[in-house]
């Protein structure tokens, strides 16, 4: 029996290795082999056109892919469950939130990952995750036109009339007020001239007589420490007329002096009045 040769041995060596790696990755249902990562599933009522190979992405960041998107019975209710690959190095928590967000009218949709608090539970690979409420371009559509529709209900006719006459106003205040200041002009142009020629002046006023201001503002600013002085004498002599202090505060806060002044004062008008009517009693004239 002939030696097989070498070639045909490599030739056979390389064909099993054809067949295993074949029998790896299209054998072994979900097992990928160049897939790294964990996968999810996440329920959803709507795909909004998500396609599988589609990307995952936190905070704008890619963190994963869509590798299949199927059908699932999921609480009574036929839903669209779609399965992700997230990076290894990334784990998901209880409180992060999955929906199917769209590029543009035109872009390709992609499940967007809203992280939540990194202190909440690590979701284990395999789980299966309920998502956020997908807003469909039909949703979207019905919306618009419920929006159009309440803008149809408010603008009704006696509004409109009312925008219409509002408008006509403004058209009608605009022409008066450019026909008055076409009539206007000069005056206004007169107006500020003579605006502007008092302000030079006023500015030549200044200039010239700056050191009078100076001096008048010095001399204001010396009367009012006068004052200042003389108000805080008054103050001074009224506080020692209400303590008592001196001849007039004992005058004013001891009645028997009062009483005393008032009897001697009267006594004076007495005696004056005697004098002018009887002065001989008081007046004795000798010639010789």
């Amino acid at each position: 029996m002939e030696k097989i040769s070498n070639e045909v041995k490599v030739g056979i060596l390389v064909f099993a290795a054809l067949v295993l790696l074949s029998i790896l990755v299209f054998g072994v249902g979900e097992v990928r082999l160049f897939e790294r990562g964990h996968r999810y599933k996440v329920i959803f009522d709507s795909s909004a056109g998500l396609n599988e190979g589609a990307q995952v992405r936190m905070g704008g960041v890619k963190v994963g892919s869509v590798t299949k998107v199927d059908f699932i019975d999921y609480k009574g209710k036929r839903r669209v469950v779609v399965t992700i690959l997230i990076r290894k190095n990334l784990p998901l928590h209880a409180k992060d939130r999955f929906k199917i967000t769209m590029t543009g009218l035109l872009g390709d949709n992609y499940v967007e990952v809203d992280p939540g608090p990194s202190l909440a539970e690590v979701i284990k690979p395999g789980a299966t995750i309920e998502g956020s409420h997908v807003v469909g371009m039909d949703e979207m559509f019905k919306m618009v036109q419920d929006g159009l529709g309440s803008i149809n209900e408010m603008l009704d006719k006696p509004t409109i009339e009312s925008f219409k006459q509002t408008v006509s106003n403004v058209e009608e205040m605009s022409g008066d007020l450019t026909y008055i200041l076409g009539e206007s002009r000069e005056d206004i142009t007169v107006t500020l001239g003579n605006l502007r020629s008092m302000s030079y002046t006023l500015d030549v006023m200044i200039s010239r007589n700056e050191d009078n201001f100076d001096a008048t503002m010095d001399n204001l600013s010396g009367m009012s420490g006068d004052l200042r002085y003389t108000a805080t004498s008054l103050r001074g002599i009224a506080e020692g007329l209400e303590a008592g202090e001196g001849s007039a505060g004992k005058l004013l806060k001891d009645d028997r002096l009062y009483n005393d002044l008032i009897e001697t004062t009267a006594e004076a008008k007495d005696l004056i009045r005697d004098v002018r009517e009887r002065p001989g009693r008081y007046i004795h004239l000798s010639i010789f």
